[in-house]
């Protein structure tokens, strides 16, 4: 994941009014917190906020003064009206401390086993994993064409990008193919099976 270097400054305008004012002169107002410091109160140019947000940005150096910090964008909170940032979040990391983080799971082919009528099953659509700051990847992607009726996909089998670990159990199911063949045979269990006959009571 590319990080974004975002210039800041101190910010002494709090308060609902102030802010309002802050943001009528190109500004967006921040916080930063974490690690065992107090927060900080900044603010930032307008067209630099918004040109990261559009790239999906998360992680960023906080440039104030000169003097650089890390940090990750926990929230952003929009104008429900415009669609316009009003406030940012963000949290103080250590760059070579891995964060937990839920990557999306992206599937990628078509599967032998449809052929035979098998279905995929996905038990989990995101992986938990453990990832330095500056190589969270946005998705993780998994080839499954060759999977073929009754194949399952565990955590461990998957090839995870550099720099991420898995925070999850390595046996957990992550997607399956159905049998169609196992389902069919239930059902003629089912169908032979005698019907139970039900003594009546006499009086």
């Amino acid at each position: 994941m590319e990080v974004a270097t975002l210039t800041v400054q101190n910010r002494d305008a709090k308060g609902t009014n102030n802010v309002r004012r802050l943001r009528d002169t190109g500004k967006i107002p921040l916080i930063l917190y974490g690690g065992g410091r107090e927060s900080v109160c900044l603010q930032a140019d307008y067209p630099a906020v918004k040109r990261h947000l559009a790239h999906h940005l998360r992680v960023y150096k906080l440039d104030l003064a000169g003097v650089e910090e890390p940090g990750y964008l926990q929230n952003v909170q929009w104008d429900c009206l415009t669609d316009e940032p009003l406030h940012m979040d963000f949290q103080r990391i250590d760059m070579s401390v891995p964060l937990k983080m839920d990557i999306e799971l992206v599937l990628l082919g078509h599967p032998k086993g449809m052929a035979q009528g098998g279905r995929v099953v996905r038990d989990t659509r995101h992986l938990h994993l453990a990832c330095l700051p500056d190589q969270v990847p946005e998705q993780v992607e998994l080839r499954i064409g060759h999977m073929e009726c009754g194949e399952k996909i565990l955590a461990k089998e998957i090839e995870l990008p550099e720099g991420c670990t898995l925070d999850m159990p390595e046996d957990q199911l992550i997607l399956h193919m159905t049998d169609p063949t196992e389902s069919s045979a239930a059902q003629d269990l089912g169908q032979s099976l005698p019907t139970p006959s039900i003594p009546h009571e006499t009086e």
